[in-house]
């Protein structure tokens, strides 16, 4: 008996403004979106590039960013699928 070989679901997500509902940042993973949020967390008390100092403070701002999936996508084909979405979100006016 052959097994298939289906490809894992790669989710690409936003990370927004918890108020503004502005995108800031876009990214993908495997894990649960929840996971993948307190890892962004986590690393905004590590770490120091953009978004880590933003997620910093909204954390200190006493909010958190919201995190939610813009595409599902195979394990082949998710770098592509995560550049068209920066991409077009940048063409939209987001930064």
């Amino acid at each position: 008996m052959q097994k298939e070989n289906n490809p894992k679901s790669v989710f690409i997500y936003t990370l927004s403004h918890p108020i503004t509902r502005e995108i800031r940042y876009v990214g993908k993973t495997v894990k649960k979106l929840n996971d993948r949020l307190k890892n962004h967390i986590w690393e905004s008390k590590q770490l120091a590039c953009y978004r880590h100092k933003w997620i910093s403070k909204l954390i200190k701002d006493d909010l958190k960013p919201e995190i939610k999936i813009l595409d599902i996508v195979t394990e082949d084909d998710w770098q592509f699928w995560e550049s068209y979405w920066i991409e077009q979100l940048v063409a939209w006016g987001l930064r």
